[in-house]
């Protein structure tokens, strides 16, 4: 049943009237604000006090991981635990999602905690270390409590707060003993976008890291859960829908006065407009009954509508994937992915399966070794090397990150005839990001959805003439001046647009283009889960099998290459792209809320997912795939170089697999800027360096399989190149190339039967 029907007939059936959402036509399904069950600032209270729903803020216990310190300031959550000893210098060791601010203007001030624990009667200890701040020079500076001690990578990413979004902490500790004891972690300081943090596991060591626990502690097993039987799962349904009705501290703050000024923080968006529009996200990815009943209150709705709205979400359809958890990265590469059911690779394979370095990458890269032989097979450009199932030293974006901060409808002024126009400028009786979604909704297929993107990059893009890179050109994410972001409603108002003569100086000006930012960043966010949305809910992920195609790509002989992959997004190439820095941020660096380390890699992990997602195909132009794949591996590599110079740490093996994909990619029997093999972006000189002689991450593999690398990489270069060239002289009778899409053939051929033209 279309959900907005279902939606009417339950609201018909309480006796309720429909909300502002649902009276609009039927055929729109009404959706949300939604800023994830983390990403939204809560209320401000003390502990002791009353939050703004009204109910006190108290102490909950635990016995299961994760504990979901979620709620007002001054949260806490306690656990309690048993010592068989306290050994002789005991520590903890735990693990914490969104520990951070992730606001450089929070986490880079050493005096400020979000997070903070007490063992036993114990005083307070701060769960802060942020080192995301570069000096010049490259050292690094340091903020926070000297005693905690993060993993290598978590560290050298800019600790907490920083790219890291769940860290390892280990804390020498006093107070212990033999025993029952407790810990309890307090919700200590608002942080903008979050409602608190969760603990995903805990243990207490002794210096040789033998757990001191007397008994492993359990953790919540989501197959158990079950809706409330004595909650109105209709009117669940209802209330997720409604527009108009929720309240978001985000936006009351955008004008610096909390409860006054401009803003009121009462919003637009419901949280199906945020999320997937029937909150199958919410069920896919475990969020407790805890959770949802806590960012209820938190939009200002009673404990008893956020039971109603986890009831609906508790009753939805589908199976239970173990590694989906709020905490773990969606699609996150690991082992054996492939192996499990294709509906749940969104799961990814767990925070577990990050590696504590890159260098652990080389036994997964290489498994038969790294003999000269068994380096160039991996290396074969006519293979297909598998980025799903590489685990990388590098965490993804959890859900919380995907999802938007402010939502379009609250970022535009959705009466302006502009945003009810589509990109060509004809009318659409709606804001055209609705419409374009609903189109794709209503036929959910691989063309629509890319179309989703296609169309509202260039409705975005009506008009511009100033961008944050290149003055007077880039892409529409880049835009400052567009006829689209004439209509933001964010204040202050002065930062709508930037005029023609301010562009060179104010289009990178913090001040003038925060607001821009934001709103493009929301609108990205919203293509990028509606994406996901239809993709997941309705099986596509698997289309990559066949829209994947056979080549035959002559070479001396003919070799027949399998374009396929087992699991893969076959729309558009920027699905998640553009959700990096590089691309919205108001420097093309970084958000106006990181440091350049944290942009950069926010940036780069963006742009791995995507690599992940959508490697390509071998597709050419002419496949009509706009743009032609796969041109993004080329920034995935630079953003590799721009992280290893600026955290210090580099992902040799991570950068070899991607070079090896591009390599395997490019080998689609074609020649030329964005054709096939472009040498623009497959100059021999990658193989020993940046474009700036920075050797750091190719060495970081070792001199010896640095050479090997190379060695394959450019022999295999030269035979590719030598073809291009006879290819692109008329000399190889080639006839045209056989490539098999699902049940359809056809060949590509230049005039009787001459050699296919050469594009660019």
């Amino acid at each position: 049943m279309d959900l907005t029907l279902m939606i009417l007939r339950l609201t018909m059936r309480s006796g309720l009237p429909a909300g502002p959402a649902l009276s609009r036509t039927s055929s729109r399904v009404v959706r949300v604000m939604g800023v994830s069950m983390l990403m939204l600032a809560a209320c401000a209270a003390s502990p002791g006090e009353q939050g703004e729903t009204g109910e006190t803020v108290g102490n909950a216990q635990s016995t299961k991981l994760p504990l979901e310190v979620l709620g007002p300031v001054g949260t806490k959550v306690t656990l309690p635990f048993t010592l068989r000893a306290t050994g002789t210098s005991p520590r903890l060791r735990f693990e914490c999602h969104s520990c951070g601010f992730n606001d450089v203007a929070l986490d880079g001030k050493g005096e400020l905690a979000k997070a903070q624990l007490f063992v036993n009667d114990r005083s307070a200890v701060a769960l802060n270390r942020y080192t995301g701040k570069v000096l010049p020079g490259g050292a690094r500076e340091v903020v926070g409590n000297a005693q905690l001690v993060l993993s290598p990578t978590a560290e050298a990413y800019g600790g907490i707060g920083g790219g890291f979004r769940t860290v390892r902490i280990e804390l020498p500790v006093d107070g212990l003993h033999a025993g029952a004891n407790r810990i309890t972690f307090e919700y200590a300081r608002e942080a903008p976008g979050s409602l608190g943090f969760r603990i995903t596991s805990f243990d207490v060591i002794d210096t040789d890291g033998s757990t001191l626990l007397q008994d492993t502690i359990a953790h919540d097993d989501p197959g158990t859960w079950t809706p409330d039987p004595t909650q109105d799962a209709g009117m669940g349904a209802v209330l997720w829908a409604r527009r108009d009705s929720l309240y978001d501290p985000v936006v009351d703050d955008l004008d610096d006065q909390r409860g006054g000024g401009t803003t009121t923080g009462a919003i637009h968006a419901a949280c199906a407009d945020c999320h997937a529009a029937d909150g199958h996200d919410l069920k896919f990815f475990n969020y407790s009954t805890a959770a949802i009943v806590a960012r209820a209150k938190y939009h200002r709705l009673s404990a008893i509508e956020g039971k109603q709205i986890a009831a609906y979400i508790r009753g939805l359809g589908g199976p239970v994937a173990a590694k989906a958890r709020p905490w773990n990265p969606p699609y996150q590469p690991g082992p054996e992915l492939d192996l499990r059911p294709a509906r749940e690779w969104a799961a990814g394979a767990g925070i577990e399966a990050v590696l504590e370095t890159d260098a652990e990458m080389e036994k997964i890269l290489f498994p038969a070794g790294v003999t000269r032989p068994k380096v160039a097979a991996v290396v074969n450009r006519f293979a297909t090397l598998n980025m799903r199932e590489l685990s990388i030293a590098l965490q993804l974006p959890d859900w919380n990150q995907w999802l938007p901060k402010i939502h379009p409808l609250d970022a535009f002024d959705t009466t302006a005839d502009v945003i009810n126009r589509d990109e060509r400028g004809a009318p659409v009786g709606a804001p055209y990001f609705e419409h374009a979604y609903e189109r794709a909704r209503d036929a959910p297929t691989v063309a629509n959805i890319t179309a989703l993107r296609e169309s509202l990059e260039r409705w975005l893009g009506n008009g511009a003439d100033c961008y944050t890179q290149q003055i007077h050109s880039g892409p529409a994410w880049r835009a400052v001046d567009a006829d689209v972001l004439g209509q933001i409603t964010l204040p202050p108002a002065h930062q709508k647009v930037v005029t023609a003569a301010e562009c060179a100086p104010l289009r990178n000006d913090v001040g003038r283009i925060e607001r821009i930012e934001t709103a493009k960043n929301g609108l990205v966010a919203f293509i990028s889960v509606k994406q996901w949305e239809l993709m997941h809910a309705h099986d596509l992920e698997e289309e990559s099998q066949t829209a994947g195609r056979t080549i035959d790509i002559p070479h001396g002989g003919s070799t027949t290459v399998d374009a396929s992959e087992a699991r893969g997004w076959t729309v558009d190439g920027f699905s998640v792209f553009m959700r990096a820095p590089h691309y919205v941020s108001y420097n093309s660096e970084h958000f106006t809320y990181q440091d350049e380390l944290v942009g950069t890699y926010e940036t780069s992990a963006w742009y791995h997912l995507q690599l992940v997602l959508n490697p390509g195909y071998r597709r050419h132009p002419s496949d009509q795939y706009d743009p032609p794949m796969p041109y993004h591996i080329p920034y995935t590599i630079l953003f590799m170089d721009n992280l290893a110079s600026r955290s210090g740490l580099a992902d040799g093996f991570r950068f070899w697999a991607t070079y090896i994909k591009l390599r395997q990619q490019q080998t689609n029997g074609f020649y030329g800027v964005e054709n096939g093999l472009d040498l623009r972006t497959a100059q021999p000189f990658y193989l020993y360096s940046d474009e700036f002689a920075d050797t750091r991450l190719r060495a970081a593999v070792g001199k010896d399989l640095w050479g090997k690398l190379a060695d394959a990489l450019l022999s295999d270069l030269v035979e590719d190149a030598s073809l291009g060239l006879i290819h692109s002289r008329g000399h190889l009778p080639r006839g045209g190339y056989c490539v098999q899409d699902g049940n359809q053939a056809r060949q590509r051929a230049g005039p009787a039967g001459q050699a296919p033209a050469v594009h660019g």
